[in-house]
């Protein structure tokens, strides 16, 4: 099967990739094990015989958790896909050598705590977007995503986030979403914060009870402002001047 590009096993049974079940398939390149029963991934579970991969979906597997050097051997890979497990913890380095990495989606896990060093990673210097909707997380410190210079979409809605320290998310050039969390303040004590690159903010269904008078400073090239069912009662003088 050294011709092989595409190989599916999505809908069994698998419960471990061993070191020697993907042995020998040099040309694969699309890997899909969705909605098996996989809990944990070996260090050498995926080797640099599958140097040509780009898409890896466990989409709907048992992961609690992904170790450090889990993928580290796959130097192509484009697309990786961990959404609806059980992953309560990202180790720092869990996503070393994925250097051309650009779409990452943990959607619909566990997650309370990233640490600040899992995506600050130069070999995550190609990532375009993170989806980590439908976790737990609580908070985003400024520099858990600092590093990632061409992060274009963040997807940090429906989670318990109160706190979002903004002076880390200045890469972002798309869309930040935010929705359906617990924040109640984003512009306040952010005079000295821009987000200048961003054109989409989503914060639907926050705790949003005022909109100070900075907008324009804090988002100067927003387009897409979504502040739906928040609890704002006061809308400060001049909150939307230089948004036109």
């Amino acid at each position: 099967l050294t011709k092989l590009n595409i190989l599916s096993l999505d809908f069994n049974n698998v419960r471990v990739v061993e070191t020697s079940t993907l042995s020998g398939l040099f040309a694969l390149v699309k890997l899909y094990l969705g909605n098996n029963r996989i809990e944990r991934l070996l260090n050498d579970s995926f080797t640099a015989d599958l140097a040509n991969l780009e898409d890896l979906s466990l989409y709907r597997n048992r992961l609690r958790r992904i170790e450090a050097n889990s993928f580290s051997a796959l130097n192509n890979l484009k697309q990786l896909h961990l959404g609806s497990n059980e992953i309560t913890l990202l180790e720092e380095g869990c996503f070393r050598g994925l250097k051309r990495l650009e779409y990452l989606f943990l959607f619909n896990n566990k997650i309370e705590l990233i640490s600040e060093n899992v995506f600050s990673s130069t070999d995550l210097k190609s990532l375009l977007q993170i989806k980590l909707s439908y976790n737990s997380i609580r908070f985003v410190n400024k520099f858990m995503f600092d590093k990632l210079r061409r992060l274009k979409y963040l997807h940090l809605d429906h989670n318990n986030l109160k706190a979002v320290d903004f002076s880390g998310l200045n890469e972002i050039t798309g869309c930040l979403d935010l929705s359906f969390n617990e924040v109640s303040s984003f512009w306040s004590n952010t005079s000295s914060v821009t987000l200048s690159r961003i054109n989409e903010l989503i914060l639907t269904e926050n705790k949003l009870e005022i909109l100070p008078s900075n907008s324009n400073s804090f988002l100067p090239f927003i387009k897409n402002l979504d502040l739906l069912s928040n609890k704002v009662g006061q809308i400060q003088p001049f909150a939307f001047k230089g948004l036109e």
